[in-house]
């Protein structure tokens, strides 16, 4: 285990009801000059009365945000929209401490008072499950608590310093902590495992119970906030500062400028890290390159915690200071990307590539020009967009919404048809363009619409569906499903639907949140990402053949399948061989990699970031050439390669104009500084791609991050057990 240190400062002990620590190194101590803190735009909502001490928060199953309330005896209910709703918990002065999405589609969260687990419903239904006791103390102490990669719902007991297992009905197993350190928070990490702070140090707990644990020799150290990144890394606060573990036990420790040391830490929808000074008016951001940045609260009496990216892609967080519950969007990540003048005007009466950019934020798609990286048009939905999928002849773009999917002129950019019955995280289009495929939102579907009527036919059942791909010779499709984190089956699978008999005929087991699915161009592999994976399927065989480390976004391969795309670690994306299944490259990006959209010439990848941006990446010598602003909280990508209107013979007539709905009214914002690129032709290859091999011109990538934002959610704490953390 290797513990390096970026930077020293002054080690500030603070009191715990307990020393574990026999001794302090003496390290160096450097100064650090405190950097300036920008001012955050912040919405807060005021609380019930009562709900004081709210020392929890996290984002539900349902689209809102849960919390506890300490000495209230009840939890809550936020809304995005600020609308709180109280549900009483049975057993009195519980002293709800912790609450996490559990693996069953409930809430989970910790009684500490009550030596209690509970469990809520999205409709408010509590039930309790008691906790041995224990000689020599009140109880187990239960303190934090996560949703496992196994089904299972994990949770730290001070008292006895073990870490628990309960199964979705209840039943309780418990595991001793071999160097009796004191467990603090917990979180699933993405290697398959539970991964839990402690003091001193950080511990690691297999899904049958074999613990190993990393202690920080170099110095002492009290962790007591931990998280997963999108760096396939664990991130974790404490008495110093902040600290980064890789799986195999690598420490690197970050240290910050202010006494007392960080609080509550989470992954925002940014790829970065967010925490909390604690006892201090404003938050903290590092990078993963380890740059940190600091954010003034606009009220000085705040004092923010329990931090937590919620489902509106804004990161949430509780302001003890004034009873409120707050919420910011991330501001951007100071970036140097290369640019320059695009070129001021679209051709017209040729063909175009039309890239297709899905903003969840705003409710809109972006359409960027190919030929001169510009966003030339945006399409106003009224709801945020998730996915969105190309027909085979570039035709029409099929757009998932929250509650709608939306049929696209191509030529236009105007919404011709509305499918109201259903929302869609997850699109495919057929090879031969005569149906799409839906992942419900609800429901636990796929739903099939005939194009020619823009109708739902059939309705397949899939269990916990995340994405669909469709495979070239248009007989079959795979879906993911994360069945063994959302409903407790224990088995994250890819469905392969019979698409004649429309029926589930077979279930590749998976792990780790199977997310995005791509197939090659000559159907003899499919690739699916997952947290920190990338597994190679023989379509034949329906068997993994290969599982390549990864970060997390899609894949997508070129048309001639000799090379694919994948996210990669942090900020850079793979390089496959498409023949071998074997990283050949890695490129830096600058920026997180997501999902990813390639033109039919090969010559370009289109890798948005899941914030605002798309990377343009040249694939002939795998450099970046360029970024191009196209929205807000970026959530799938597809390229159509679009055939001008034949022109018609008409007789010079007044021909009256229509008045556009306002699903139909584009904007036309003034272009951003971006690069001449090469002219290019169709998207290939990227998570839903209906392209057949004969005629690439259509391809998708489906990766609705509010899933990957989801998978990453962390409750962490302070040291003081009843403040929030």
């Amino acid at each position: 285990m290797l513990t390096q240190i970026l930077t020293d400062a002054s080690v500030n002990s603070r009191s715990r009801r307990e020393s574990v620590l026999v001794g302090v190194l003496a390290i160096s101590i450097a100064a650090i000059s405190v950097p300036a803190r920008a001012q955050l735009s912040v919405v807060e909502y005021d609380l019930p009365a009562a709900a004081r001490t709210v020392t929890s928060l996290t984002t539900g199953p349902d689209g809102n945000l849960w919390f506890t309330e300490f000495t209230g005896n009840h939890i809550g209910r936020i809304t995005v929209q600020g609308a709180v709703t109280e549900f009483a918990i049975p057993t009195a002065d519980a002293q709800a401490l912790r609450i996490a999405s559990g693996p069953d589609g409930n809430l989970w969260f910790t009684e500490l008072g009550a030596n209690q687990i509970g469990k809520i419903t999205p409709e408010g239904i509590v039930t309790e499950y008691v906790l041995p006791e224990e000689s020599g103390h009140q109880g187990r102490e239960p303190h934090a608590i996560t949703a496992g990669p196994d089904g299972n719902v994990w949770f730290t007991e001070e008292g006895p310093r073990q870490i628990g297992r309960m199964t979705p009905t209840g039943t309780l197993s418990e595991f001793a902590i071999p160097s009796q350190g004191l467990p603090e928070a917990i979180i699933a990490g993405p290697d398959g495992n539970v991964w839990f702070a402690e003091v001193p140090g950080i511990g690691r707990i297999t899904p049958t119970g074999h613990i190993s644990e990393f202690s920080m020799a170099d110095e002492p150290s009290a962790p007591n906030g931990i998280a997963a990144g999108r760096d396939g890394n664990l991130w974790f606060s404490d008495a110093n500062g902040l600290g980064r573990i890789t799986v195999e036990g690598t420490i690197t420790l970050y240290r910050t400028p202010y006494a007392g040391g960080a609080g509550s830490i989470t992954a925002g929808p940014d790829g970065t890290m967010w925490f909390q000074e604690l006892e201090r008016p404003f938050l903290g951001r590092i990078t993963l390159a380890g740059a940190i940045d600091y954010f003034q609260l606009p009220d000085p009496q705040s004092v923010p915690g329990a931090l937590t990216t919620g489902p509106d892609g804004n990161v949430w967080f509780v302001d003890n200071g004034t009873q409120r519950i707050g919420r910011f969007a991330v501001p951007a990540t100071p970036t140097a990307v290369p640019t320059a003048t695009p070129l001021p005007t679209r051709a017209t009466g040729v063909p175009q590539t039309n890239v297709y950019v899905t903003n969840a934020g705003s409710g809109t798609v972006s359409v960027i020009d190919a030929a001169t990286n510009i966003v030339f048009a945006t399409i106003e939905l009224g709801m945020p967009s998730y996915s969105v999928a190309a027909t085979p002849d570039s035709t029409r773009a099929y757009v998932g919404a929250s509650g709608a999917i939306f049929v696209v002129d191509t030529v236009t950019n105007a919404v011709v048809s509305m499918i109201s019955d259903v929302g869609a995280i997850g699109l495919a289009v057929s090879p031969d363009g005569r149906f799409a495929y839906a992942v419900a939102f609800a429901g636990n579907r796929v739903v099939v619409i005939d194009t020619m009527t823009n109708t739902i036919t059939a309705s397949i059942p899939v269990t916990c569906p995340v994405k669909i791909a469709t495979a070239p010779d248009g007989q079959s499709a795979y879906v993911t499903s994360q069945g063994g984190t959302c409903m407790g089956s224990g088995q994250d699978t890819v469905e392969v639907i019979d698409l004649p008999m429309r029926t589930v005929r077979d279930s590749i087991p998976l792990s780790n949140a199977p997310n995005e699915v791509v197939f090659s161009p000559n159907g003899r592999a499919a690739y699916v990402t997952s947290l920190g994976n990338l597994f190679v399927i023989d379509t034949a065989t329906r068997r993994v053949i290969r599982t390549l480390v990864s970060g997390l976004g899609g894949a997508a391969f070129t048309p001639d399948g000799a090379k694919a795309y994948a996210g990669g670690p942090g900020t850079t994306e793979l390089v496959i061989d498409g023949a071998t299944n074997s990283i050949i490259n890695s490129i830096e990006l600058g920026r997180l990699g997501g999902l990813i959209a390639i033109t039919p010439d090969g010559l370009r990848a289109y890798i948005t970031d899941g914030m605002n941006s798309v990377t343009v990446v040249d694939t002939h010598s795998d450099t970046v050439i360029g970024a191009i602003q196209a929205g807000t909280q970026l959530q799938a990508i597809a390229i159509a390669y679009v055939q001008p209107p034949t022109p018609t013979l008409q007789t010079p007539a007044t021909t009256p104009t229509s008045t556009p709905t306002p699903s139909q009214i584009l904007r036309t914002p003034t272009p951003s500084a971006t690069p001449p690129l090469r002219s290019g032709g169709v998207g290939a290859g990227s998570g839903g791609c209906s392209v057949a091999p004969t005629d690439p011109r259509a391809c998708v990538l489906l990766v609705p991050l509010i899933v990957v934002a989801r998978r990453l959610l962390v409750f962490a704490k302070r040291r003081n057990r009843v403040q929030p953390s």
